[in-house]
């Protein structure tokens, strides 16, 4: 069992990647046409119905992760998070970085070793929660609604802070450096 205080963080860490999967799924399903033109750009099979399809699928998982803590949702996160960090390698490899990822739906992320790091550290927050367990918000809030609202707005600027990294960092690179944004 992990330590209180690593188990706080963690879980942390956890609820923001869940929160990510509901932002990122409700822009995906919303706007899926980055997310089409990025599987296109890696030959994978693509449509606007499938990218839409894995926006529910990321607001399902993300949200019910969340909420209740149970070790499959976790476990579904993970996963996604895991083949997102393929997707981005596969993306990076491909040499195009100032194609988006497709990650935000039509808002452009080019993909990047910060989305290689956030993805891991999400994959392993989640497996983490899993396998150690998680109340999840709702029984945290029913527990103690301060500490449940303390941690909604951790959790809140947490992923606001992780969304910067991802899609403003591009833009501020490719405005500081023009021809900078191939090597993010």
């Amino acid at each position: 069992m992990l330590i209180a205080v690593e188990q706080s963080i963690f879980n942390g860490v956890f609820l923001v990647g869940a929160i990510l999967l509901v932002v990122s799924g409700t822009s995906k399903t919303a706007r899926p046409l980055a997310t089409v033109r990025a599987m296109r750009n890696l030959r994978i099979p693509s449509s606007i119905g499938l990218a839409r399809s894995l926006g529910v699928l990321e607001f399902v998982i993300g949200i019910s992760a969340a909420l209740t803590g149970w070790a499959i949702p976790c476990i579904g996160a993970a996963v996604l998070y895991l083949g997102f960090t393929g997707f981005v390698l596969m993306s990076m490899a491909v040499g195009d970085r100032k194609v988006s990822c497709g990650c935000f739906g039509e808002v452009e992320t080019p993909p990047s070793w910060m989305h290689v790091i956030l993805n891991i550290l999400f994959a392993g927050a989640s497996m983490l929660v899993a396998l150690n367990g998680h109340s999840g918000l709702i029984q945290q809030l029913r527990n103690s609604p301060m500490d449940g609202i303390l941690l909604a707005g951790v959790v809140t600027v947490g992923t606001y802070m992780a969304i910067v990294a991802l899609v403003y960092r591009a833009q501020w690179n490719d405005a500081r450096f023009p021809d900078a944004g191939s090597r993010s």
